[in-house]
């Protein structure tokens, strides 16, 4: 549904299976999405602890003033969007190096004029002025067309909330694995469990891995079982799974 509402195809896309059962329903939601690669990566119980720890600082800060497009006061708009980045730095100056240097980004929720809803559209960085009325405008229009596939010539546009996004540096991480003895994805399986595979309406023996002793370059073919302390990845009977060198399982459907 999210998909659809950015006016996206889902085919165009990977799903990325986190979540302790994420890697366990991801090839089934795949196949009726009609998406054809998964990435499943080492860990993805804890995917959300390793997110918090390395991801970026962030503020995000609003201000809401209604202006239609041709009446705003560019000169108080320019110091509301002072203030915020002002506000921003202020917030995560105490947080060190990682607070220092920021990356802005600003947006608008705006609307034509007597809708009840609105769209967030990217605005420039820098001063604003009444010079930068018709790239906003037409920003707008691209962002409309995207969401609805139309847009609505002559009428009037107004903004809602001017939002500054602030980040902070993130920590890079080296999630490389030291390599295991195994020299073929054979010598990592555990045995073998039979599931129901709705393909053939019935329940077949599959084989099991133990993830952590498969190493880079190998390759799974489903239907198969990966077994791992948090989490169990699932290949159906059209996967295809290689493992990378950080231990991330990305599965092809054919």
């Amino acid at each position: 549904m999210h998909i659809a509402e950015k006016g996206k195809d889902p085919r165009e896309y990977t799903i990325v299976a986190t979540g302790g059962a994420g890697p366990l329903h991801a090839y089934r939601i795949a196949e009726k999405l009609h998406i054809r690669r998964i990435l499943c990566p080492l860990a993805a119980g804890v995917a959300s602890t390793i997110g918090l720890l390395v991801a970026p600082l962030k503020v995000d800060l609003v201000h809401s003033r209604v202006w239609r497009l041709n009446e705003i006061d560019w000169a108080a708009l320019n110091r509301l969007y002072a203030d915020l980045e002002n506000r921003a730095r202020a917030i995560l100056k105490p947080m060190g190096e990682a607070g220092a240097q920021l990356t802005l980004s600003r947006f608008a929720d705006m609307r034509y004029v007597g809708q009840g809803h609105t769209i967030v559209v990217p605005l420039p960085l820098g001063e604003l002025s009444a010079a930068m009325q018709d790239e906003i405008e037409t920003q707008f229009e691209a962002v409309y067309q995207q969401l609805y596939g139309r847009s609505l010539p002559g009428v009037a546009i107004e903004g809602i909330t001017w939002r500054l996004t602030a980040l902070g540096q993130g920590i890079a991480l080296d999630m490389a694995q030291a390599q295991t003895t195994s020299e073929q994805a054979g010598a990592a399986q555990r045995g073998q469990r039979a599931i129901y595979l709705p393909e053939a309406q019935a329940y077949v023996d599959v084989p099991v891995y133990n993830r952590y002793a498969l190493r880079a370059g190998m390759q799974i073919d489903g239907p198969a079982i990966l077994e791992e302390r948090e989490s169990t990845v699932v290949i159906g009977q059209r996967g295809r799974g290689t493992v990378d060198q950080a231990g991330n399982l990305t599965v092809m459907l054919d």
